[in-house]
């Protein structure tokens, strides 16, 4: 399921804001990918 939006950034640290207020409680994957990496980070929402 895709709920993002693709953008690409310079290198460096970035924030990204995310608006979990209609996901129900649950367990979540993010992944992020770079150039030559992909990174998956778990997310738990609760409410």
């Amino acid at each position: 399921m895709f709920i993002g939006q693709q953008k690409q950034f310079s290198a460096g640290s970035h924030t990204i804001e995310l608006d979990v207020s209609k996901f129900p409680n649950g367990i979540y994957y993010l992944t992020l990918n770079g150039e030559n990496t992909r990174t998956v980070k778990k997310m738990v929402v609760e409410k």
